[in-house]
């Protein structure tokens, strides 16, 4: 029987262990140390115990593979009685039980026998056959390098959740079968940021889609073994990546990709992804090769400008203040701190007329002129002035005026729900963010009446806006 481990024993505060191998070699280490590895047979598991004065018995379990593969496994498990004499320093290993355990992946079926007799799949009885093995021993047996990570998910998180106090396999590899979008991401490259989904993607995770990840994610395949180099996976990095793939196509996206892989750092590409969209399709900034290696080489090596989030910021906002004032400016200047510094200081001297042409500007895009709408009793109201804003704000003592530099800037719409028999009279500020309706607010930013509810989910329906109002 081919059962080894040593058995470490605390003695106290400050007081040497003592370290028993099955092997027969004994030995002391300090208290602050770890066991390590016998130096007899090699062995390095342990079983960590409390001070014993006479013996000491356990139940353990001991594996053999009869076989296994990345979608799934075959094994045995012969269960043992130990006890151990501390005065004669002596193991005994008596055999109780042999049982096996089969576990196909694919169908997420469990077979089980104990002394040659089929058992009830139950989650004590899965439990039972891993008695006593610390989880680095059965994920040795169960696992192959492809499939190790999403084993050791499935202990870690899914066999012990909200009130649950205890990590049963049982639990883990039944509840698998449930959570469909684990198991794609458990063996797909994107197997390190498992975690990373299951705390901050909790829509995804829990839903019962069986799709290819790239697809999951809405990102083109390739894709996929950058997202598994990133240190991290948060919601705002999926989305981002998420907006840069929906506005590049593929060649573009491998092109910025790369290039930030080989000068600067692939988990900044979420950061820079908003304003690089942004400056490539408002701003003229055509030539994505030359904008990427600007923003995160030749800035950096010229300018001392080392992160490319706040280049692509000060390039855009260069771009947007030179347009403003009609100005020809260069795009990608020897000196861009200096350039920007220049344009904000000549923009702020003027700074009220070029917002009301950024706000008109604004405002005239088809996807703000088309939220408009006359109705019998209520209209919505577009404002095409930013002293119709300010207005706003004073007739119903609330704060919309702040929310001028949101709307130049394409971050929200705002609208004015009026008596369609009244229309220049303020009654209920809306604001949209996407295609979102986020606030809706009267005068003392009051909430809407009953009728005017009704007018306003009647309107976002119309208009394919979804209600989530705070």
């Amino acid at each position: 029987m081919d059962y080894r481990i040593q058995l470490v024993i605390s003695n106290g505060y400050a007081a040497d262990k003592d370290i028993y191998c099955t092997c027969g070699y004994n030995r002391k280490v300090k208290y602050r140390e770890e066991a390590g590895r016998c130096p007899k047979c090699g062995v390095t598991e342990t079983k960590k115990i409390n001070y014993i004065r006479t013996n000491y018995t356990y139940i353990d379990t001991l594996f053999k593979v009869i076989s296994k593969t990345d979608q799934g496994f075959h094994i045995e498990g012969e269960e043992l009685f130990i006890s151990f004499d501390l005065p004669e320093k002596k193991f005994t290993i008596e055999s109780k039980n042999v049982r096996t355990l089969s576990f196909k992946l694919k169908d997420k079926v469990i077979q089980l026998s104990k002394n040659g007799q089929i058992m009830s799949v139950s989650d004590s009885n899965i439990n039972q056959f891993f008695k006593g093995a610390p989880i680095e021993r059965v994920l040795d047996v169960i696992s192959t390098d492809r499939n190790k990570e999403l084993y050791r998910f499935c202990y870690n998180h899914l066999s012990c959740m909200g009130y649950e106090r205890n990590n049963m396999w049982g639990r883990g590899l039944t509840r698998l079968k449930t959570y469909p979008v684990i198991e794609t991401i458990g063996l797909s490259p994107l197997v390190n940021h498992l975690n990373d989904f299951w705390v901050f993607h909790t829509t995804l995770t829990r839903s019962k889609e069986t799709m290819p990840p790239h697809k999951l994610l809405g990102v083109p395949k390739f894709m996929l073994n950058y997202i598994s180099r990133m240190r991290t996976y948060p919601t705002y990095k999926h989305e981002r990546l998420k907006q840069l793939c929906q506005y590049f196509d593929g060649n573009s996206l491998k092109l910025i990709m790369e290039i930030f892989d080989e000068e600067s750092d692939i988990d900044k590409v979420p950061d820079i992804a908003e304003t690089l969209v942004e400056v490539h399709r408002d701003y003229g900034y055509s030539d994505l090769r030359r904008t990427i290696l600007y923003i995160t080489r030749e800035v950096k090596l010229e300018q001392g400008i080392v992160n490319p989030s706040e280049a692509i910021t000060l390039i855009r906002d260069l771009a947007r203040m030179n347009i403003a004032m009609e100005k020809s400016f260069t795009k990608y200047p020897k000196s861009l701190k200096k350039d920007h510094d220049v344009a904000l200081a000549n923009y702020k001297t003027r700074e009220s007329e070029f917002k009301q042409k950024e706000f008109a500007k604004v405002t005239e895009y088809e996807d703000y002129r088309d939220l408009s709408f006359i109705g019998k009793f209520f209209s919505i109201i577009r404002p095409s002035h930013v002293r119709e804003v300010i207005k706003e704000g004073e007739s119903l003592s609330h704060c919309v005026s702040s929310y001028i530099d949101d709307i130049i800037k394409r971050k929200c719409k705002i609208l004015f729900l009026r008596d369609s028999k009244q229309p220049d009279e303020s009654l209920v500020t809306v604001e949209v963010r996407g295609n979102v309706v986020r606030q809706v607010r009267g005068k003392f930013n009051r909430r809407p009446t009953t009728e005017e509810s009704a007018f306003i989910e009647s309107w976002a329906k119309k208009k394919n806006l979804e209600i989530q109002c705070h």
